[in-house]
């Protein structure tokens, strides 16, 4: 009887246990079947990262559809299989990490590029974390997460182009600080830049209205040259920056994932809104010449001044000075030697010439004396200043010398000079008993002299 109820119950139990080996096969197989799914998943999707059961932690190109690798950011729905027509958001952050890593075969670096944009753009940013969760937070993948956070923090955009316009000169300028900048305010180097001028100056260094520069990790300078009057302003542009615009594919369908790809390269612009105020400078210069170089006792001299070179239009101060330079070896015109001096002004016509006559004006006489003029502009905003030598020949004037032998000199010797000249006159030349009279006559002269000499003081006395 036990027997047989065992035998019975072995019967009943039987095709249980075979289910059950059956059922165990079924999920033995079935294990198998999803390892070997996510196996072929990585091939078949292009996974650059790691597949977990909370989303594919990487980048993908799911059937080469994209032609490229993309990161899906709607954890949890199913990989796109057609490609749908894009739009662009912009998202600074990852559009720099995009642009750069994107396309990385290294599979921390993907799997740590996908877990910054699942973060920031996912409809299910938890899947990142519990991704890692996963994984274990590999060292690998957190290191990789951390340089890429810290170089987008650095380089990321929105970009600047700044400079300084600055005035060094009438006509001159320099463009200082230009650098191109992050959102950090981390300068980029290594891209280019072209400066434009406008309103009439031209780079010293290209010598046209545009520069070209490569960016610096220091900031730029250049200098420019005014060829007109006016202001002269500077503005600026950069291309191929990485760019702060995401690329995104909407979902082909309900259940399907939304995927992000490089918004491609920017560009950015600046200028200094203060434009500088150009005066050209011209340089004149200046010619002193006299009314005449060897004049007669009584004549008038004067000095003529000319000036060329000027800026059309425009009237510039001056000083005219008359020196003495009697008996010099060497011309030398100083305070010390100035005779006279005053002041004048030269309209320059349109041919940039002026003349000014009539300056330093006075009357010979026979003094012997040597006179040299020396006339200059002084500067102005338009104008530079003039210079001139000492003792040019054509700004000298040589005086007639004095008459011979002087003027005569004390009462007794002009009565000695018109008695000798008398007895001269109507006897010819006094000798013997006529120089005795000569003499008496002298010395009754001076006699008489020196009496009313005495009668005079006698009678104020």
């Amino acid at each position: 009887m036990t027997t047989t109820l065992r035998r019975g119950i072995a019967a009943l139990l039987a095709p249980l246990m075979g289910l059950a080996l059956v059922m165990t096969g079924v999920v033995i197989v079935g294990i198998g079947s999803v390892a070997g799914a996510q196996s072929a998943y990585a091939a078949t999707a292009n996974l650059i990262g790691y597949r977990t059961w909370a989303t594919e932690l990487g980048t993908i190109n799911p059937g080469g559809i994209y032609g490229q690798q993309v990161i899906c950011i709607d954890s949890g729905d199913a990989s796109p299989t057609v490609v749908t027509s894009p739009s662009q958001v912009s998202n600074p952050t990852v559009a720099y990490l995009l642009g750069k890593y994107l396309q990385t075969q290294d599979r921390d670096q993907g799997a740590a590029l996908a877990y910054i944009v699942k973060k920031a753009m996912d409809s299910n940013p938890a899947k990142a974390d519990a991704a890692m969760d996963e994984l274990g937070w590999p060292a690998g993948i957190s290191a990789q997460i951390l340089a890429l956070n810290n170089e987008a923090a650095t380089y990321a955009g929105p970009y600047y182009l700044s400079m300084d316009n600055t005035q060094t000169g009438a006509s001159t300028g320099t463009v200082s600080n230009i650098v191109i900048t992050s959102a950090s305010g981390t300068a980029l180097a290594g891209y280019p830049i072209t400066l434009t001028l406008a309103g009439g100056a031209t780079w010293d260094a290209s010598g046209s209205t545009t520069l070209s520069l490569t960016s610096g990790s220091s900031p730029l300078s250049a200098g420019w040259t005014g060829t007109v009057d006016g202001p002269v302003s500077v503005s600026g542009s950069s291309t191929g920056l990485p760019g702060d615009l995401v690329t995104v594919y909407p979902p082909q369908n309900t259940g399907y994932q939304r995927t992000v790809a490089w918004g491609g390269v920017s560009s950015v612009s600046g200028s200094d809104p203060t434009p500088v105020d150009v005066r050209l400078v011209s340089t004149p210069k200046g010619n002193t010449q006299v009314s005449n170089a060897t004049p007669a006792v009584g004549d008038k001299v004067t000095d003529t001044f000319l000036a060329e070179g000027g800026k059309p239009g425009t009237t510039q101060p001056g000083t005219w000075a008359r020196y003495d330079i009697t008996g010099m070896a060497s011309a030398q015109c100083t305070d010390t030697n100035k005779v006279d001096s005053g002041s004048f002004e030269v309209t320059f016509d349109d041919a940039g010439k002026a003349t000014v006559p009539g300056l330093g004006g006075y009357t010979v006489t026979a003094d012997g004396k040597v006179y040299t003029y020396v006339d200059v502009l002084a500067a102005t905003i338009d104008n530079a200043a003039t210079t001139e030598d000492c003792g040019l020949p054509t700004q000298t004037v040589k005086h007639p010398a004095p008459a011979a032998g002087g003027a005569a000199s004390g009462a007794a010797a002009a009565g000695v000079a018109v008695i000798g000249g008398g007895l001269s006159r109507d006897h010819g030349s006094p000798s013997g008993l006529g120089a005795m009279l000569n003499l008496g006559a002298a010395l009754a002269a001076g006699a008489a002299i020196a009496f009313a000499r005495r009668h005079v003081q006698s009678v104020k006395g």
